[in-house]
């Protein structure tokens, strides 16, 4: 066995002490970008969203029926897989809500392509997000 000095001994457990610091910031830094404990990063396995669309005379209803997610009424709610929708119509941000249906008002005649994406608390996407094309006379 060899021997080692106290200043050699003292060396190395500062060298396992960064390590284990910096295993531990990364963890960190993992959970914040993924949006901490209990969240499912967008894209990954969670929630699923089936989206039912119907054009209308001067816009589009837009049906959302989540799987594993609930609502979490117009307040923020800190139960993990909670929170609302973010309704996109043709890549632009037109609503945000926290119940199953939306109707879209306005919305000019032809094909529109919608987009639905549950986040959570924070606003951040959750799952999968879904797409429907609707035709609006």
């Amino acid at each position: 066995m060899r021997r080692v000095s106290g200043w050699t001994f003292a060396a190395e457990r500062l060298k396992m002490a960064v390590v284990v610091l910096g295993v531990v910031v990364v963890g960190m830094v993992f959970l914040e970008v993924n949006g901490g404990p209990g969240r499912i990063p967008a894209g990954g396995p969670g929630p699923e969203v089936d989206v039912r669309v119907q054009g209308l005379s001067d816009g589009v209803e837009v049906g959302i029926t989540p799987h594993g997610f609930a609502w979490a009424g117009d307040r923020a709610s800190a139960a993990p897989q909670t929170g609302g929708a973010q309704v996109f119509l043709d890549g632009r941000l037109v609503a945000e809500l926290y119940s199953p249906k939306v109707v879209l008002q306005g919305v000019d005649p032809g094909v529109h392509r919608v987009r639905v994406v549950l986040v959570d608390r924070d606003h951040r996407p959750v799952g999968t997000p879904r797409e429907a094309t609707v035709s609006v006379p």
